[in-house]
């Protein structure tokens, strides 16, 4: 098989699973006062100093969750006013929708950032008590000038929440160096375990709890009894992150034998590129189609985010930039870990090709 679905689920690193298997076995509530109940509060601890190193941050200043959204929705469901890019993930656009709070939609520039004319022209018109705009797209693996969209938001008085989901591994999270106000991540994405992510939160007191419960945990942010083994499991992962080059010389790989196999006449059109996700449209096929042709073929690729996988939507963020309901429908996403080789794209390109091919010759079009 080869997997092209990274920015879904990233395999879990051996030492990874090893760290969280090693906890499955071990008793222990961190709540408790007794050895076990100590040893298991000393991990979370240990955990918490490890994610703080990824951000750069103090350990007081992360909070353990159950993924993106769940942190998303944590900080959006704190502030009243909330201005969010038209790209940001769903969990942050439902968490404005319908939920009593006054959103405003900020449009993509033309080079598929959030336009930051737009942003501060808003910013000027309307209180906006949180920005939300992601680091890097998890759709076309755009990036954002998240130092300067800082810049923006704190001189007109307003808290930042960067997804930085797809980020890890694609670029520095220095926090200070960013400005954010609250970062959010999830461990499946880079190499952890499911179910469990973090939040680094500049200042607490600016945050309240989404989840009730004992006020000892997660200082009160987020009630619950700790995912030891997954909390352990994520301090793991974040110590093996490291920045990968860009690459677009690898997609490349990818790109260049596909547009030849299909002739001059390719009809490839790249929606967007970053350091580990290439976003695609193959004129006249539909990617859905495509994608159980290459499912059947061992090859793993996605229409996008596996979180709208079941919606018979466009995908609001290619509509964000500009493409039309067929072109969004013709759209697949390729995404890479750092085990992902040339080689294997390329035998991806060569089964793309080839499935194409038929299905243009059998008219199993849009």
């Amino acid at each position: 098989m080869i997997y092209l679905d990274n920015a879904a689920d990233a395999p879990i690193k051996p030492l990874v699973a090893a760290a969280v298997c090693s906890w499955m076995e071990r008793t222990g509530n961190p709540g408790s006062i007794h050895s076990a109940g100590r040893n298991a509060a000393l991990a979370i601890q240990h955990a918490r100093e490890q994610t703080a190193g990824l951000f750069h941050c103090a350990p007081e200043n992360v909070i353990f969750t159950s993924g993106g959204a769940e942190g998303n929705n944590t900080v959006v469901s704190s502030f009243r006013n909330v201005a969010y890019s038209e790209a940001e993930h769903s969990s942050v656009i439902h968490a404005c929708v319908g939920h009593d709070r006054e959103f405003y939609p900020v449009p993509l520039a033309e080079n598929h950032t959030v336009d930051l004319v737009k942003l501060s022209e808003l910013l000027a018109r309307h209180v906006i008590h949180l920005v939300c705009v992601m680091a890097v797209n998890n759709e076309t693996g755009v990036e954002n000038d998240i130092r300067r969209v800082a810049d923006l938001c704190h001189a007109n008085n307003a808290f930042l929440l960067t997804d930085c989901v797809q980020a890890v591994g694609a670029m520095e999270l220095d926090m200070e160096r960013l400005g954010c106000d609250f970062a959010t991540i999830s461990g499946h994405k880079f190499g952890g375990p499911k179910g469990v992510g973090a939040i680094y939160v500049r200042r607490p007191d600016t945050l309240n709890a989404l989840i009730y419960g004992g006020s000892a945990q997660e200082f009160g942010l987020r009630g619950g009894t700790e995912n030891v083994p997954g909390i352990v499991g994520l301090g793991a992962a974040c110590t093996l992150v490291r920045v990968v080059d860009r690459r677009e010389d690898l997609f490349q790989a990818f790109l260049a034998p596909l547009r030849q196999a299909l002739g001059e006449d390719h009809g490839i059109r790249v929606n967007g590129v970053g350091a580990k996700i290439l976003n695609i449209g193959i004129r006249g096929v539909n990617a859905e189609t495509l994608l159980y042709a290459l499912d059947l073929c061992g090859v793993c690729v996605s229409t996008g985010s596996a979180c709208n996988s079941v919606e018979v939507v466009p995908s609001h963020v290619l509509k964000a930039i500009g493409l039309s309901d067929e072109e969004a429908s013709e759209s697949i996403r390729i995404s890479v870990s750092d085990k992902t080789t040339a080689d294997e794209l390329r035998e991806a390109a060569r089964i793309t090709a080839d499935n194409v091919r038929f299905l243009r010759e059998q008219g199993l079009m849009i």
